[in-house]
């Protein structure tokens, strides 16, 4: 588990660094509760997921998102991941 004030400096580089996005997701929060990390979004993100106990050590190419939002909300996925990995708490790991 990722330490709280660990968690939480994520979160805020997260938040802020995507609320002057133009982005296709607008006005979305990254939030924590009980040790889970959640996207809070005001619209629809057009995509259908697969349940992670469907997908839990597979292979997930199979799984990835579809719909009408489905390439923008992966574009989405790996600048958060480029961003994560980056995130000077993570490098200090």
């Amino acid at each position: 588990t990722i330490p709280d004030a660990e968690a939480e400096t994520l979160i805020a580089s997260l938040n802020a660094h995507f609320s002057d996005a133009e982005f296709y997701l607008k006005n979305f929060t990254i939030y924590r509760a009980g040790g889970v990390w959640f996207l809070g979004v005001d619209t629809d993100p057009q995509i259908t997921t697969t349940p992670l106990n469907v997908v839990k050590n597979k292979d997930i190419s199979a799984f990835l998102p579809t719909g009408d939002g489905a390439m923008a909300w992966m574009k989405w996925q790996n600048e958060l991941q480029m961003l994560l990995f980056n995130h000077p708490v993570n490098q200090a790991r």
